[in-house]
């Protein structure tokens, strides 16, 4: 029995009807390369030998009675491998257009409580003979970093590689834990930290007034401010969520966006910012929507490095602006590169801790209905948006991978929405290849496509600068 983090009973709390906190990836797959055939049958036997590798898989929630504590992490004793596994097979070679609209169907659902929190489908009668698997998570049992520790177990180097764990009996789950047990660990571990809110509220304190004290002194210094949440302005996608799910994706050299960072002194991150924003000005400008302050981009952050169990969600964020009144793509992107660094120099002040402590100062029970009330009263409508969107980027392994034989095509990653910010990006780069998935709510854009189509339009001119000889203008900051 594990209690759960602060960050990862948070995103229990996060979820609503209309805001599912999943994580999705979709992976291609070949199945001509497996030795033995590629089938469903193939793909449950490779997961029952991974599964037992993986604790987040067998694992479910057991909640503490009188939400006396965070909820508990249980190795499941009635876990069925047939509730997680699933078949989808197109009646014609599907398209591109029926694949995405299929995910999107996939992306609009919750998952259960009751068992652990995923859930893997196999798509069959994909054009060319190709296959994919969706591979459905819950924000509370994986992160960016996380999830690529997760994919080590479920990949292998070579198509006939051997089982894992046929000589391991696999795991010995004891029965659900009782009421009175859980309610006796949940009190006892408050009782263990009696100063423990004191001690996270001092250092919450603290750590906002480092990013303050940080802020001013770069407004003083005369340099570019890190982006503020709360201070977005609002554009078509930034209002309340529907549960429904549309999602586009595509995939790019992974060297074109090397071969930016390196002719303009960036970072991989800035190139996917700036092209994303010049990609939004000029869908936005197509839609008629006038924008004239820079978009705020939620940006997450891995802090695995500095603390924490690496397979729970140890995640902060940074912001940073778009700006959408700039026409030349090197100076919108060096405008974007000082924001960045201004956010860095932020986070920094203020330590790795604050999502984490503030997650666990405020409890589960009384965020939810926090976050209920902002959906029921249509806050998302009538407040500030605390940030535009969000822009995810996560990489994995740089050669090629094999799942149950068949060689990995693509993996296209899909983040999930929160209210009032109804568009998430996310990039996963691999084995030469940067994979883009963009998610919103088709109440909020009809058509996700263009948003995609458009960032690639922003990544062709920042590369037709680089081609020009174009450099980022000399700043004057000081």
């Amino acid at each position: 029995m594990e209690r759960l983090s602060g960050s990862d009973a948070w995103y229990l709390s996060l979820e609503t009807p209309s805001a599912p906190m999943v994580v999705t990836g979709v992976i291609g797959l070949d199945p001509s390369t497996a030795p033995d055939g590629f089938d469903p049958a193939s793909l449950r036997t490779h997961m029952a030998d991974r599964v037992p590798l993986i604790p987040a898989f067998r694992r479910r929630l057991a909640t503490v009675p009188l939400s006396a504590d965070r909820p508990r992490w249980v190795d499941d004793p009635d876990f069925d491998l047939d509730h997680h596994l699933s078949l989808h097979r197109f009646d014609e070679p599907a398209s591109h257009d029926d694949l995405a609209a299929y995910i999107g169907e996939l992306m609009s659902r919750r998952l259960p409580r009751d068992r652990p929190l995923w859930e893997m489908t196999l798509l069959e009668g994909l054009t060319g003979g190709a296959a994919a698997v969706v591979l459905r998570m819950h924000h509370a049992i994986v992160d960016g970093i996380s999830g690529v520790a997760l994919m080590a177990d479920l990949f292998d180097l070579t198509p006939d590689s051997p089982r894992r764990t046929e000589d391991d009996p696999g795991w010995d789950p004891e029965a659900m834990p009782s009421a009175t047990r859980l309610l006796g660990d949940g009190l006892g571990a408050r009782i263990a930290e009696p100063l423990r809110p004191l001690q996270i509220l001092s250092r919450t304190t603290r750590a906002l007034a480092d990013a303050g004290l940080a802020t001013a002194a770069q407004r003083r210094r005369g340099s570019t401010a890190a982006g503020q949440p709360m201070n977005a302005p609002r554009t078509p996608f930034n209002r309340s969520l529907t549960p429904e799910r549309s999602v586009a994706f595509t995939s790019r050299p992974f060297e074109e966006f090397r071969r930016l960072r390196h002719h303009f002194g960036v970072t991989i991150n800035d190139v996917v910012m700036c092209a994303t924003g010049i990609g939004l000005r000029n869908h936005l400008s197509d839609l008629g929507e006038a924008v004239d302050r820079p978009l705020v981009v939620s940006v997450p952050v891995s802090v695995h490095g500095a603390a924490g169990d690496a397979s729970s969600n140890q995640v902060s964020a940074m912001f940073v602006e778009l700006p959408m009144g700039i026409d030349d793509p090197a100076t919108m992107l060096a405008a974007v590169s000082r924001s960045s660094t201004a956010s860095k120099e932020v986070n920094a002040a203020m330590g790795s801790d604050l999502i984490g402590d503030v997650a666990e100062l405020i409890p589960g029970p009384v965020f939810s209905v926090g976050v209920d009330l902002y959906k029921r009263l249509g806050l998302a409508d009538r407040l500030p948006p605390v940030h535009n969107l969000v822009i995810s980027n996560v990489a994995g392994a740089p050669v090629p991978v094999f799942m149950a034989g068949a060689k990995v095509t693509g993996m296209w990653p899909f983040g999930p929405l929160l209210e009032g910010a109804g568009l998430n990006v996310t990039v996963f780069s691999a084995d030469g290849e940067m994979m883009l998935g963009v998610v919103t709510c088709p109440e909020l854009i009809p058509d996700v496509r263009k948003v995609l189509d458009a960032i690639g339009q922003g990544l062709d001119a920042l590369t037709a600068a680089a081609d020009r000889g174009g450099q980022l203008p000399p700043t004057t900051e000081s």
